[in-house]
Parts: structure tokens; C-alpha cells; sequence
């Protein structure tokens, strides 16, 4: 009986220690089993950290590329405006070459001497020359001087002859035949005179 008691506490011994062990490796496997949780959460913890990170970039890289278009884009303008400005100078820098050639090409023009200097003299001699000759001849047109003082003058005699025609037809002067001419006027109305001679 002594050796199955002792048989039976030995395997009670070797079961308890096996019961020890699994229990501690339980125990072990519940604790790798928190650092492992704990290293899953921390884990997590970073992915969302590296993922927000990631979006951070990205939009940066997003904001650099527009920051960087947009520069390109008033850099490309600045250079178009400069090239507008340097052609504009060069054209205003063409243009006011060219009016100072033609200026001294007007100028040297002006100050060359008429190569038909001699002619135009002969030519203005003979115009006077014909101007004396038609003159003489009595082909020259009245000015328009002397055109105006005919029509003056012809018109203060029409007014005159208006006035005495008048004056004769109202009596206040009379109207008597003269040896030169066939009438002619005389005094006043009342006055003495001259009478129409009977033909």
C-alpha cells in the first residue's frame, strides 16, 4: 500500500508539476498575448500616425506642385511682358532712327542746289516777257481788283440813274433836249431852264 500511496503521490507530484508548467506556460502565453495586443495597438497607433503622415504629404507635395505652377506661370508672364517691353524698345529705337535718316535726308535734299536752277529763271523771264507782250496787246484779263472797281463803279451809276429817273417821275426835276444829246437834266422843279425844243 506504502508503494501505490507513494506511486500515487509521485504521479500527483508529476501531475501537479505538469499542471505548474502549463499553468506558467499559460500564464506566459497571456502575457506574450498583452505585449502582443499592446504591440498590435502601438502598431496601429503608428499605421494611423504613418497614414496621416502619408495625407500630410501628399497634400504638401499637391500645394508645392501649385505653388510651383503658378510660379512658372507669372515667371512665363514676366518673360512675355519683358519681351513685349524689348520689342517695343527696339521698335521705338527703329522708329526714331528712321525719322532722324529721313530728317537728314530731307535736309540733305533741301540743302542740295536745284539742278534746274537756270531753266526755271529762263522760264520765269519768259513768262514776263509774254506778260509785257499781251499786256501791249491788250490780251491780259482785268484783275480782280480792277473787276471789283468796274462792278463798283457800275453799280453807283445804276443807283444814279435809279435816283434821277425817280426824282423825274416825282417832278422835282425837269427833263429839257439838248443840241449834244437828246435830253438832258436841269434844275429843279420851278426853277428856270432850258424847255424841250418842238421838233
Amino acid at each position: 500500500m506504502d508503494v501505490v500511496k507513494k506511486l500515487i503521490d509521485e504521479k500527483d507530484a508529476a501531475i501537479n508539476s505538469v499542471k505548474k508548467q502549463s499553468e506558467a506556460q499559460r500564464n506566459k502565453q497571456s502575457e506574450v498575448r498583452d505585449v502582443a495586443e499592446q504591440f498590435t495597438a502601438e502598431l496601429d497607433r503608428e499605421n494611423e500616425e504613418l497614414t496621416q503622415i502619408y495625407k500630410t504629404k501628399d497634400q504638401s507635395r499637391e500645394e508645392y506642385y501649385k505653388a510651383l505652377y503658378e510660379f512658372e506661370v507669372q515667371n512665363e508672364r514676366i518673360r512675355y511682358v519683358k519681351g513685349l517691353l524689348n520689342q517695343k524698345k527696339k521698335l521705338t529705337a527703329d522708329l526714331d532712327e528712321r525719322k532722324t535718316r529721313i530728317a537728314q535726308k530731307k535736309a540733305e535734299i533741301a540743302a542740295r542746289p536745284n539742278p534746274n536752277t537756270k531753266e526755271i529763271e529762263t522760264c520765269e523771264e519768259l513768262i514776263k516777257y509774254c506778260q509785257r507782250r499781251k499786256a501791249e496787246a491788250g490780251l491780259v484779263p482785268p484783275t480782280s481788283e480792277e473787276v471789283a472797281l468796274q462792278a463798283q463803279n457800275d453799280y453807283i451809276a445804276e443807283q444814279h440813274r435809279q435816283e434821277l429817273e425817280q426824282k423825274l417821275k416825282d417832278g422835282k426835276i425837269q427833263a429839257a433836249v439838248s443840241k449834244k444829246d437828246d435830253i438832258m437834266v436841269v434844275g429843279g422843279k420851278g426853277k428856270k431852264g432850258k424847255k424841250p425844243r418842238n421838233q
